[in-house]
């Protein structure tokens, strides 16, 4: 079960991204990000990190992302998330200097040492391809 957290991104040990191409981000395919074994048990928080630069800004204002997620590659779970670049009065809604940062909470989960996932990440934009975007990537936080 996913439950939405109100905390920020930041101080992982497992984290993962990957780069788009300059050419942008077709509509059929699936970024896959492996998220390395815990190393110690405990309840973890999972957030979606998207980024972006200057000259390759993204030509929406929000966009739509299927996200899955598979641990030990069990029962997967699916949900569907906005992330908001630009805000009701038009501020860029991201962190950052270079790279404007994006991040999402998918939720939080209680883990046993050794456990992994993947997430799979897709947009469900009717463009394609989807340019400004240059990396997408998972974190996982372990709660105190």
């Amino acid at each position: 079960m996913l439950v939405l957290l109100v905390t920020a991104c930041g101080g992982a040990k497992n984290s993962k991204y990957t780069t788009l191409p300059e050419s942008g981000w077709r509509n059929y395919e699936t970024v896959v990000l492996s998220l390395d074994s815990t190393e110690v048990a405990g309840d973890y928080s999972l957030f979606l990190l998207l980024r972006t630069t200057a000259s390759r800004s993204v030509p929406f204002r929000e966009i739509s992302l299927e996200v899955e997620t598979i641990w030990n590659q069990s029962a997967s779970e699916k949900d569907t998330l906005s992330c908001v670049f630009v805000d009701d009065d038009g501020q860029d809604a991201g962190t950052g200097v270079s790279y404007d940062s994006y991040c999402m909470p998918l939720g939080t989960c209680h883990l046993q040492q050794g456990d992994s996932g993947v997430v799979r990440v897709r947009h469900l934009m009717r463009r394609s391809p989807l340019t400004g975007i240059r990396d997408i990537g998972v974190e996982l936080v372990k709660n105190d």
